[in-house]
């Protein structure tokens, strides 16, 4: 090794480092080191980390990397201004180079300094670096450590000799690597956290029910995802080993004493581009990058087999096989409440779904009517018109059931005893988890005092022959209504309203038997033709109808719930007052707006069901509305006036 001795014990050292050369009969420049004339003994690079990077060989050469900046600590004997200079040739120390002051370091009697120098770079002829020293500003530099050997040719001391070595790789092949190795770092950590949070009921789920191109992405995935465990050792030991020739890498771009700068580089090249980056984006877009970085996966799967697979495997005997997610009833209701903004599913159909998960926990008794609300009759009423009108106004109505509880208590043998009373549409209700309201709906519901609409009288009803539907079809139709059709949004027509037109305003429309049984496509039955003034609006209820559209007339098929005529119902605008528009509607007067071309044609493929309103029907409905909200928001004022329930039901049942 160079001698680096302390300052103040130099002397020392010097005395013996100068008795071992004279016993191993090593050259006699000895003599010069004892005089007075400058002169270096010895050396060593500072600091710490540059000298990592050095080395010796056998023969006492110092083998240091071309081209990098070092400190170099010179020991021998110097001048208050001293020059030091490296050059590459023995006989021409005044050739042009890099010359520094040296720096005398306090205390040492001039026998140690320091220069910060840059090593020159590796030449063709030769690899070897002296050392030159030149005392004041003036004069000639001197070539130190060398003698005559015993052939009379020049030589220089092994150990006052550097040899130079080439860097290891270009400087942009090393910063490829370092793109190369952070891309990697990324895509494990990205794929870490992606593909391990793709459990397999989320990959069953997408592949049943995703898109096309999500389908084929969980269809590459699962293969490699089934082996979870497996998966988990490959990234880990793939990210370890990509990160730590990262750092390697980096250390060679960095100066000679900037390995904490490679530290903090290597720090924040993989905080930033090798975790945070990549693992926001994977935790959004797991799916799409492990598919196309799929056959990477694979590929380093392959490559740490002999070391993930065992492991893999040993930690799939221990913690058993990977299940997924699996939900309950109460967890699959708080999932739709959780992601409520994001599934896209309207209220009624999360009722749906959540009353259907609770049908097996719910008992009678929880949806049932308590017996002291139910409507009952003395068993000697006579059923005259006005116990009909009573029976009806209180909303009884046929598929009921007495829910009776066994009495097995007190005294006696054990008896049931009726408690309430459970009804068709109490079911539906509990199945939908929402109120069906119709024209009988008063009083009370499932115990609590429901706020009602008066039930119109018997004597006011529509005697024309109507069509009916069942209840259950009327009421999504109404529900599509009120939520998807922009004229009865917003309470724009009353639930209990469009009920009453469901079954008043429901038509037939029949196919000629051949037609329908033999040539649907050449039907004639056209309920909508372009060009041709129309003043209805359709709703589909059952049936399917075939649509041209525009000059191209392009062609398409519909069914249940679609809607025509929406933009004639869009331009009603009710003014003048409720009064005026009652009078108006009573006395027939046509509204604004009453007719619209379409442009397009509408014709039956089969028997159809359809609503059908004019828009001085809409008027009517609208108007109706009106009136029954103010009065049954304002008891004192329905209370002033018994007969506001006649008037409703004379605006609805003008004729068009």
């Amino acid at each position: 090794m160079s001698p680096s001795p302390a300052c103040s014990a130099f002397p020392k050292k010097l005395i013996v480092a100068t008795l071992l050369l004279y016993f191993l009969h090593l050259p006699p420049v000895i003599g010069n080191w004892l005089s007075d004339d400058i002169h270096i003994i010895g050396f060593s690079i500072l600091p710490a980390e540059a000298r990592k990077r050095s080395m010796y060989d056998v023969d006492g050469y110092m083998h240091v990397m071309e081209d990098m900046e070092i400190l170099i600590r010179l020991f021998g004997k110097f001048k208050d201004v001293t020059y030091f200079k490296f050059t590459k040739s023995m006989s021409d120390c005044d050739r042009t180079g890099e010359e520094v002051e040296l720096h005398i370091i306090e205390g040492s009697e001039h026998t140690v300094s320091e220069a910060k120098v840059t090593l020159p770079s590796k030449s063709v002829d030769s690899n070897l670096v002296y050392m030159c020293l030149r005392e004041g500003s003036s004069g000639s530099f001197q070539l130190q450590g060398s003698y005559i050997d015993g052939s009379g040719k020049e030589q220089v001391c092994n150990w006052l000799v550097i040899k130079l070595l080439d860097r290891r790789a270009p400087i942009w092949v090393l910063i490829m690597m370092v793109v190369g190795l952070l891309s990697l770092s990324a895509l494990f950590s990205g794929l870490n956290l992606g593909l391990l949070s793709l459990d397999k009921t989320d990959l069953k789920v997408i592949i049943n029910t995703g898109s096309q191109r999500e389908r084929s992405q969980a269809s590459k995935i699962v293969p490699v995802r089934n082996h979870g465990n497996y998966l988990l050792c490959c990234l880990v030991f793939s990210n370890v080993l990509v990160n730590t020739t990262l750092a390697l890498v980096t250390d060679e771009l960095t100066p000679s004493n900037g390995s904490w700068e490679s530290i903090i580089y290597t720090t924040f090249g993989i905080v930033i581009f090798g975790e945070i980056i990549p693992q926001a984006v994977c935790s959004r877009y797991g799916l799409a990058v492990g598919a196309e970085t799929i056959l990477i996966t694979k590929f380093f799967m392959f490559v740490t087999f002999p070391l993930a697979y065992p492991i893999g495997k040993l930690l799939d005997s221990i913690l058993g096989e990977e299940i997924g997610a699996v939900y309950t009833r109460d967890r699959l209701k708080e999932l739709l409440k959780v992601t409520r903004d994001q599934h896209g599913l309207e209220r009624e159909e999360m009722g749906i779904i959540s009353g259907a998960l609770e049908m097996k926990s719910k008992t009678v008794k929880d949806i049932m009517t308590p017996l002291d609300d139910i409507f009952m009759l003395p068993v000697e009423a006579c059923f005259d018109f006005d116990v009909l009108t009573e029976i009806e106004s209180r909303g009884s109505r046929g598929h009921m059931a007495f829910v009776q509880k066994l009495i097995d208590e007190g005294p006696g043998d054990p008896r049931y005893e009726t408690v309430g009373l459970v009804t068709m549409e109490d079911v539906l209700e509990e199945l939908l988890q929402a109120e069906i309201y119709d024209e009988n709906d008063v009083g009370r519901s499932h115990g609590k005092t429901q706020k009602t609409i008066k039930s119109l009288p018997y004597k006011y009803r529509k005697t024309r022959p109507v069509v009916h539907i069942s209840p259950q079809l009327s009421f999504a139709a109404t529900q599509y209504l009120v939520t998807l059709v922009e004229p009865f949004k917003n309470n724009k027509v009353s639930l209990s309203v469009i009920q009453r037109l469901m079954g008043t305003n429901i038509q037939f429309v029949k196919l000629p038997k051949a037609v329908a049984l033999l040539h649907p496509d050449e039907s004639t039955v056209y309920l909508y033709e372009a060009g041709k003034a129309t003043g209805v609006f359709t709703m589909i209820i059952e049936g399917r109808v075939r649509v041209e559209v525009g000059k191209e007339k392009l062609t398409y098929d519909s069914g249940p719930f679609t809607t025509f005529g929406v933009d004639l119902l869009m331009s009603y605008k009710a003014d003048g007052g409720i009064r005026e528009a009652i009078k108006n509607s009573i006395s027939r007067t046509p509204g604004k707006n009453s007719e619209y071309v379409p442009d397009y044609t509408v014709k039956a493929l089969a028997d159809l069901h359809v609503l059908k309103l004019t828009a001085k029907k809409y008027r009517q409905a609208c108007i109706a509305t009106e009136q029954e909200r103010m009065y049954s928001n304002n008891p004192q004022k329905a209370a002033e006036k018994p007969t506001w329930a006649e008037e409703i039901a004379a605006i609805l049942d003008a004729e068009d």
